[in-house]
């Protein structure tokens, strides 16, 4: 574990934690990187990812402390375990993570634990009682775990111990005259981009792939009666053949979230203490981001399988099963709009009439809170099977990826009509291969969110312009 003390060591002040990610997100900045999504809105774990430009396709995961740290801290032991336990479930290897702290207490224990003489026996040890404390599925991840992999990461993170004044001053200096800093990397680029010509002057709408999605403001929450795990509220309904709306469950507290509210129609009901229903407000901001993001997939993820679609595990993508006649892979239309009917399965056989692969039209649906409301990220992308419905991976689906890298299949027009299509699907059909449930008409899919520009960019160019692709 690289650890680094970043300027002059001051009196210890407490500073204000969204301050502080903030300071710390500029001085990465002023470092070539440029920050990709923030816990604030995203609701994932890392208070920032961020990628750098020089290699975009490796990722800064960042944890900011604006308080200080030291070797006994169990909270940032289990902070870092979880980020491990993120980076292998999402099975990225090009990622590396790093703490930003405005102090540290007993700075030589800590840097002697994460040297490599010293790591690979006082890590475990050092990370027994956060382990300890840990979900049951979580110790379980970590204590199967190979410990080697476990301690090349712990080597692996920085640690960086900064004051928010430092922070400020020299991420001002950077942007002065780093070559790398975002700013200047902006005036660069936008200096070259002067010798693009001229847009016409005429205003365009542009359209963006955020679907506007219309939710309740309410989250009902209340606690279990004697079930006190998923799975026995699961195995509880399903032996009684009773169908519940969506929920999130947390067992430290057994306590069940919703957007539905536990009236008669509602099988939730009977399970939970009625005298502890409470109600809370998005728009007020009585429930956390990540909590909101959570709840509202479960709600999106039950609609979109009684359309029709399969989700690949652990990941946002959706795509339509191949149809299946007398033991047969066939290609699948649907009706995207009255009268209207796309064909989003293709069966490619060869010539002797054996399934080659199976292409289908997929697509990654992710919500989003901006501006204090909710969008629905539309972006379009390929699923490959064999049978109709198992996704390939790997080797495997690279081979077939490669035959469609056509750059007809990237440009505007075609990339649009897809998103169109996803568009007007989810919110122009009523369409249900399952049986619809009373709180669907909850949950609506409204417009594309478009923007109108003053400026129209030309669409032919001469030959000798510097094209976009120069850059």
């Amino acid at each position: 574990m690289p650890f680094e003390v970043l300027g002059k060591k001051r009196e210890s002040l407490t500073y204000q934690a969204e301050a502080y990610k903030t300071l710390v997100r500029e001085y990465l900045e002023s470092e070539g990187y440029a920050s990709r999504t923030d816990s604030y809105h995203e609701g994932h774990l890392p208070d920032i990812i961020l990628t750098h430009t020089s290699e975009q396709s490796a990722e800064l995961w960042v944890e900011c402390k604006a308080t200080k740290i030291s070797p006994s801290d169990k909270e940032l032991k289990k902070e870092l375990l979880h980020y491990l336990m993120e980076k292998d479930k999402r099975m990225k290897e090009n990622v590396k993570v790093m703490v930003f702290a405005t102090h540290v207490a007993k700075q030589k224990d800590f840097q002697k634990i994460f040297t490599k003489k010293h790591g690979p026996k006082l890590i475990p040890e050092w990370l027994a009682d956060a382990i300890s404390e840990l979900k049951e599925e979580e110790k379980e991840t970590i204590t199967t775990m190979d410990e080697k992999k476990l301690v090349d990461f712990f080597l692996g993170v920085d640690i960086k111990i900064a004051e928010p004044d430092w922070l400020k001053r020299v991420t001002a200096e950077k942007n002065r005259r780093n070559r790398l800093s975002t700013d200047r990397y902006v005036d660069d680029l936008h200096a070259r981009s002067k010798r693009l010509s001229e847009p016409i002057n005429e205003s365009i709408e542009l359209i963006t792939s955020m679907l506007e999605l219309a939710h309740p403001d309410v989250i009902y929450r209340a606690v279990t009666n004697k079930l006190k795990t998923k799975d026995k509220i699961y195995s509880y309904f399903t032996a009684s053949n009773i169908e519940t709306p969506p929920f999130t469950f947390f067992p430290e507290k057994n306590q069940i979230s919703t957007f539905c509210d536990f009236d008669e129609r509602n099988s939730l009901t009977k399970i939970i203490k009625k005298d502890s229903i409470t109600k809370l407000s998005l728009s007020k901001g009585e429930v956390s981001p990540q909590n909101i993001h959570a709840i509202l997939n479960m709600h999106l993820r039950r609609i979109f399988w009684k359309k029709g679609l399969l989700r690949i595990s652990n990941k946002y993508i959706y795509f339509f099963p191949a149809l299946e006649k007398d033991g047969k892979i066939e290609d699948r239309e649907v009706e995207f709009m009255p009268g209207k009917k796309k064909n989003v399965v293709h069966v490619q056989r060869m010539d002797n009439g054996t399934i080659h692969h199976v292409f289908h039209h997929a697509v990654e649906l992710v919500p989003q809170r901006l501006w204090d409301k909710t969008f629905l990220k539309i972006k379009p992308t390929k699923v490959f099977t064999l049978d109709g419905k198992t996704p390939l991976e790997g080797q495997k689906k690279r081979l077939i990826e490669e035959k469609y890298r056509n750059p007809m299949y990237n440009r505007n027009p075609a990339q649009i009509l897809e998103v169109n299509f996803w568009q007007s699907f989810l919110s122009q059909t009523n369409n249900f291969e399952k049986e619809k449930e009373y709180w669907f008409d909850e949950i609506k899919f409204g417009k594309l969110l478009t923007t109108v520009s003053p400026c129209r960019p030309k669409i032919q160019i001469d030959t000798d312009q510097t094209k976009l692709g120069e850059y």
